[in-house]
């Protein structure tokens, strides 16, 4: 006779009840620790929806390269102009970054049917310490998730968190190395474009701060845009032959509209 069995199954009946009494769910993954190394990715895709509409995608690896590739609403030429960006992230920065989406739930999530051709849609592919995980959903998943992805867009590439009708704040998010399509992605485009050699110095003029980052004679593209009473000027240059339209950002300035330069 065993006299373990009836025992043993007393116990797993007790164990059976404290899940149901607790509301345990083996279907939803518990939260665990990570620890990503190069193997490790996740894509993250959204946006889209209409045809030609603004989609973003954002990888990032185990070793905490980030790449993030933004592609513009569609204005009548094909293929769609797209930003693309490149950084960094530190090992804790990689680690607390992949526990904080972990944390959040992301390996509970689940692909939905869409709804339509024209609603926006979310793609999510990982691979993390041996787990793996595809889904597709409808718009974009809670903020415990969502905003650990739109918070890294804007830290590390901030034009791509401008907000309409703020020249601005804006303005002030324009940094050296951006191109001409961001800028007229935040600003629109400009009210006056001028194309000039960079004078030697000494010259008066908004474009004299340029004679400490490129050298004179260098072809410059200067924007103007003009608010209250302020007038915002970015210069775009390139060391080679590029077309202008391939010009980077190269030096901002903002002064009174109708300031005159004098010499002191």
């Amino acid at each position: 006779m065993d006299r373990g069995r009836p025992a043993r199954s007393v116990r797993i009946l007790i164990i059976g009840l404290i899940f149901l009494i607790t509301g345990c769910n083996f279907a939803e993954p518990t939260p665990f620790v990570v620890s990503p190394d190069e193997d490790d990715f996740i894509t993250y895709q959204f946006g889209g929806g209409e045809l030609g509409a603004d989609f973003t995608e954002v990888t990032i690896r185990g070793d905490g390269h980030v790449a993030y590739r933004y592609l513009l609403p569609y204005t009548g030429t094909w293929p769609q102009e797209e930003i693309t960006r490149e950084n960094q992230l530190s090992p804790a920065e990689t680690e607390a970054f992949f526990q904080a989406l972990v944390d959040g739930g992301i390996f509970g999530l689940e692909s939905q049917a869409s709804q339509g051709a024209d609603v926006p849609r979310t793609t999510i592919t990982i691979h993390l310490d041996e787990r793996e995980l595809e889904v597709n959903l409808d718009g974009t998943p809670e903020p415990a998730i969502h905003n650990q992805f739109t918070n890294l867009i804007e830290q590390f590439f901030p034009t791509a968190a401008c907000q309409v009708n703020d020249l601005a704040g804006n303005f002030e998010k324009m940094a050296s190395g951006a191109s001409q399509a961001e800028v007229t992605l935040c600003l629109g485009q400009p009210a006056e474009i001028n194309e000039y050699s960079l004078p030697a110095a000494p010259f008066f003029g908004p474009a004299e701060a340029l004679t400490s980052l490129i050298e004179p004679g260098t072809p410059v593209e200067e924007w103007l845009y003009y608010g209250d009473d302020q007038t915002y000027y970015l210069w775009f240059t390139a060391p080679s032959n590029e077309p202008a339209e391939q010009w980077l950002l190269v030096g901002t300035a903002v002064y009174p509209t109708g300031a005159v330069f004098e010499a002191e």
